[in-house]
């Protein structure tokens, strides 16, 4: 067996921590274009106040929205730049603080 986990396995380890996370993703897939502002409002409920949110969960919506589908031209609303500004902008003030380790 090799010492390095598959990404199957890898998945599995983070859904496992963080099951809330891997049902709103899932509850996502193929609704961005049809249902953009719903979409958005899944991860703002999932986040809370993101001044008080997890870090944990910050980076994992803020690694989200970093993926190619959220690039500029692709999933491209409103709802989703302000949520993408909203979300860097509070990884940004946390490292500023030096609150990102």
């Amino acid at each position: 067996m090799s010492k390095y986990k598959n990404h199957m396995t890898i998945n599995k380890s983070l859904q496992d921590k963080d099951k809330d996370w891997w049902l709103i993703r899932k509850s996502l897939m193929n609704k961005w274009i049809c249902k953009p502002d719903w979409c958005c409002l899944q991860i703002r409920r999932y986040l809370g106040r993101l001044q008080y949110s997890d870090k944990i969960k910050i980076q994992t919506v803020s690694f989200y929205l970093s993926l190619s589908g959220f690039r500029p031209g692709a999933i491209n609303y409103p709802c989703v730049i302000r949520l993408k500004q909203d979300v860097f902008n509070e990884v940004k003030n946390r490292k500023n603080k030096g609150n990102w380790h």
